[in-house]
């Protein structure tokens, strides 16, 4: 009988073992598994012709594994692409008019085992049409001068004084729209502030800031620690920073007026 029960506590002992090995193992594995666990980057840039603009590129990966990535273009006649690997930072310079697509795709693998891929949309504007349509206008401008140069002192006085006037009208009527220094500043701010003042786009977030500033509710005063300009708006808690040299530094929602006012 001693024998059998001898025989069952070796088994049970060589089992507790076994399972104490098994778990062990698992634990090392997971604590050493490389993988790639976000990537990010801006869905669409625009840019005018002969323009060259930085996009940077996150990789968030664990346990140190590679942040190496292979990328392409459709489109290589609309735009030029590199990439600084130590910086993590895409350098895009337009070509040509027209839309382009860039694709990334990371060498390494996320938890569960696949690359991951992101597109950048690329928009090439063509600024040739405004500078058209400033010809057309200074063409225009040639024309009335040579007609008025025609016409009596007395309606020459008259016309000038309509255009004073319309002038006048519209530089109030004027409504300034103002950017971040960098593109990178505006990606970056997006991706911390967007969501909570309901933006779901880098255009979005930019328009409305904007809105907070040329809104005619909003308080203003200048930051007491370097001049630049604060634009609050109570209702919504709606507060912008802009520099003094007209850059939006950053647009978020504040606690209250009293973070206004502490500023």
């Amino acid at each position: 009988m001693n024998t059998v029960k001898n025989k069952i506590n070796i088994y049970l002992l060589i089992l507790t073992i076994f399972a104490s090995f098994i778990i062990s193992t698992n634990v090392v594995c997971a604590k050493t598994k490389k993988y790639i666990k976000s990537v990010s980057i801006s869905k669409n840039v625009s840019l005018n012709n002969d323009e060259t603009v930085s996009v940077p590129l996150k990789i968030k990966v664990v346990n140190k594994a590679s942040k190496k990535i292979t990328y392409s273009i459709d489109d290589s006649s609309v735009a030029k692409v590199s990439f600084n690997s130590k910086k993590s930072i895409f350098s895009i310079k337009a070509l040509k008019t027209g839309n382009a697509t860039l694709t990334i795709k990371t060498k390494g693998k996320n938890k569960k085992g696949k690359r991951i891929t992101k597109k950048l949309s690329i928009i090439v504007i063509n600024n040739s049409t405004t500078e058209s349509n400033t010809n057309n206008i200074t063409t225009t401008e040639k024309l009335t001068t040579e007609k008025t140069t025609e016409k009596t002192t007395e309606k020459t006085t008259k016309n000038k004084t309509e255009e004073k006037n319309t002038s006048s009208e519209d530089t109030t009527n004027t409504v300034k729209t103002y950017t971040f220094r960098k593109l990178q500043y505006l990606t970056e701010h997006f991706e911390k502030h967007g969501s909570e003042v309901g933006c779901k786009s880098e255009e979005e977030y930019l328009a409305a800031a904007n809105a907070v500033i040329n809104n005619p509710k909003a308080l203003h005063k200048l930051e007491a620690e370097d001049d630049d300009h604060i634009y609050y708006i109570e209702d919504t808690n709606e507060i912008v920073f802009l520099s003094q040299d007209g850059y939006i530094r950053t647009y978020f929602i504040c606690s209250g007026k009293s973070y206004f006012d502490r500023q």
